[in-house]
């Protein structure tokens, strides 16, 4: 969505769609787009040579390079985690792209209750599906992995399921 005002990116962020703001340099909202350019001449010059853009949700990495650097690494979590969800939540907001589960499961009450707003129907809900449901929800480059081969997995030890992150 390319748009000019606050209004379009709000409405390109409640679709799932990503935005770009065009002849509005000094607004203090542009944080939202995923590229922000000061005229619209500038933004067509951009669209003869476009490069990937990065999304915004990942903007507190270190530009593409951080977001590079995360993709060759997974995170791995057992099922019995019981704070799998949340956690997962956390490193995807750092930045963490790949996710593992390992064993089988479903969400639990204990999970359930550790991430607000979930409606009650997640109970019992295979804890891959809602993982990827919750990624994908939020971070559009984040994702479960089946196989793991060609990554460094960095592994939660379930001893600190209990740490507040």
């Amino acid at each position: 969505m390319v748009g000019d005002f606050v209004y379009d990116l709000v409405g390109a962020r409640r679709a799932g769609m990503r935005a770009v703001l065009v002849q509005r340099p000094g607004a203090e909202w542009k944080h939202w787009a995923d590229a922000s350019f000061d005229r619209l001449a500038d933004f067509v010059e951009y669209l003869k040579e476009p490069v990937p853009l990065l999304p915004w949700e990942y903007r507190s990495l270190q530009g593409r390079d951080g977001l590079d650097e995360l993709a060759r690494c997974a995170l791995s979590i057992p099922a019995s985690c019981d704070n799998l969800l949340a956690v997962s939540m956390y490193y995807a907001a750092k930045g963490v792209l790949n996710f593992h589960v390992e064993g089988e499961g479903s969400v639990t009450a204990e999970q359930w209750s550790r991430i607000p707003g979930l409606s009650p129907a997640w109970l019992d809900m295979p804890l891959r599906e809602a993982l990827g449901f919750l990624l994908e929800s939020r971070y559009p480059l984040a994702g479960l992995l089946e196989d793991t081969s060609g990554y460094s997995m960095v592994a939660v030890d379930p001893e600190e399921q209990g740490a507040s992150h």
